[in-house]
């Protein structure tokens, strides 16, 4: 395992079994919430649909090729009657959960960081999130991109 010099990684207490490894956080800045949506919503823009319907159909083992992408997802089957790759499946699930998203907007969750933990807002809201998450998520090391 890839050790930072100089620093020790925080132990996982036992009791965790279900501890992560990694996180990711992914962020979109901007002065205002407003902005900040906008950044996303340019950057999400720039997608290439086709191909990442494609991806998204291959992770949810459905044909999402006529998926209306500014219409809400389609209700997916539940976690425990899907017979494909589970961890990638439960991350959809629960963004979609989570955020009730466009299709747009979850296949740009997906893009920037696999569905990892996106946040969007204000410099001063993004560090509260990020302290917040930081403090009440047990994870071994921490990447912000």
């Amino acid at each position: 395992m890839w050790e930072a010099p100089g620093i020790s990684p925080t132990p996982v207490p036992h009791h965790l079994n279900a501890a992560k490894f990694i996180d990711v956080v992914v962020t979109y800045v901007g002065s205002t919430q407003a902005q900040a949506q906008a950044k996303q919503a340019e950057v999400d823009a720039l997608l290439p649909t086709e191909q990442s319907l494609a991806q998204l159909g291959m992770f949810v083992q459905h044909d999402c090729s006529n998926w209306d992408l500014d219409a809400p997802v389609p209700p997916l089957p539940p976690l425990a009657g899907f017979t494909g790759p589970k961890g990638r499946y439960a991350t959809i699930l629960r963004i979609i959960q989570a955020e009730q998203p466009t299709v747009r907007q979850l296949l740009g969750r997906l893009a920037a960081g696999g569905g990892h933990c996106t946040m969007v807002g204000t410099p001063e809201q993004i560090a509260d999130q990020i302290e917040l998450w930081f403090r009440t998520r047990p994870c071994r090391w921490r990447m912000l991109s």
